[in-house]
């Protein structure tokens, strides 16, 4: 089985309005695989409605009924809910090596002339255990995962069309991601 979780943040202006004002606009996309299906699901918010939580301490990215939990200020060990009406995650995620910053102390810059960089970090190291749901059939799992967190300007440019992430684990325990 394959689990996939994003949650996204856009911000469509540089204002700081509340409540409906918020310029902040939030996609999330879940997804189970499985050997013979693929079952999505998505959700749209607006932030500054109490539809969507992000929070420091302690760690919580949240929209609607979906969310990754801890209860530190770091996202594990940490607990990922997910429920739509066709499938359901309920796993438990525990670090077992560091965390890593991209590019150089977490920052990168993504164009080499225009004003577009990240930060962020990756943790390739996670153990999970929990349940899945589908089609009404809990299913125990057990496996390995790996979180990316990101903060950016323009994370994908107007020219750019998306991008690809692989993830290569070896059989020495060593972990190799190539976008």
């Amino acid at each position: 089985y394959l689990v996939q979780w994003y949650l996204y943040r856009i911000a469509v202006n540089e204002s700081e309005g509340k409540g409906w004002e918020s310029p902040q606009i939030f996609h999330s996309q879940a997804m189970v695989t499985t050997a013979d299906e693929t079952f999505k699901a998505e959700r749209f918010a607006r932030g500054g409605v109490g539809l969507v939580g992000m929070r420091k301490t302690p760690y919580q990215l949240a929209i609607d009924d979906w969310s990754w939990r801890s209860f530190t200020r770091f996202p594990m060990p940490g607990r990922l809910d997910i429920e739509s009406d066709h499938f359901e995650v309920d796993l438990n995620v525990q670090q077992y090596g560091q965390y890593i910053l991209l590019g150089e102390d977490g920052y990168q810059v993504t164009h080499d002339l225009l004003s577009r960089s990240i930060y962020g970090y990756t943790a390739p190291f996670i153990k999970t255990e929990g349940e899945l749901r589908i089609n009404g059939k809990k299913i125990k799992v057990a496996g390995q995962a790996w979180l990316n967190q990101l903060w950016g300007t323009d994370l994908i440019g107007k020219e750019q069309k998306g991008f690809a992430l692989f993830i290569y684990r070896f059989d020495d325990g060593r972990v190799l991601s190539v976008l």
